[in-house]
């Protein structure tokens, strides 16, 4: 081992060992309460001449897991003989987009294989509500809301039976607010 790679080794030891000691001092720094002369209570990091320090407990560390991923679309049982898609995809707006549209109308496209029967209807859901019904892979929605949206197409027939639902997708509208226009 050269001189400079020895030096640079001892160089990074030291780092590590006083970026250690000043985390550990970090978490056990004192707290100090002063009452003034009015009887307001101030709390600080710094000692002053009338400051009591305060002994205070451990913070509680509390290990959280992460929460399973969701489905949201109802699972349903495939019928002996019933039709089905083998896919539903919202393409446009892609996930997590963010739309400026003034208006609030967005432009839904799917990806939808085979293609859709005529007896067979398309629904678009918006936060639950359907916003949007046709037999197109593009529907116009009109008048949305500024904000996040979660967005989910659905293949319905003619019995109103649930033939195929699409994967959830949020995207984000942002449109100017009215308040702009009423001031001029």
């Amino acid at each position: 081992m050269s001189h400079n790679e020895a030096m640079k080794n001892i160089t990074n030891k030291a780092l590590l060992i006083l970026c250690l000691l000043l985390t550990l001092h970090g978490a056990h720094a004192a707290v100090y309460k002063t009452v003034d002369a009015e009887g307001n209570v101030s709390y600080s990091d710094s000692p002053s001449k009338s400051a009591e320090e305060l002994d205070l407990p451990p913070v509680p560390v509390i290990n959280i897991s992460p929460s399973p991923q969701l489905n949201l679309t109802p699972k349903q049982e495939k019928k002996q003989g019933q039709w089905t898609y083998t896919q539903l995809t919202i393409k446009k707006p892609q996930s997590n987009a963010t739309i400026r549209n003034n208006a609030g109308n967005i432009s839904v496209e799917l990806l939808i294989d085979p293609p859709l029967r005529e007896s067979d209807t398309i629904l678009v859901k918006s936060n639950g509500k359907e916003v949007g019904r046709g037999q197109s892979n593009t529907l116009a929605i009109t008048q949305m809301n500024r904000g996040s949206h979660v967005l989910q197409a659905i293949i319905i027939n003619a019995n109103g039976e649930t033939l195929s639902s699409s994967e959830t997708i949020t995207f984000h509208l942002q449109r100017q607010s009215q308040l702009i226009n009423r001031a001029k």
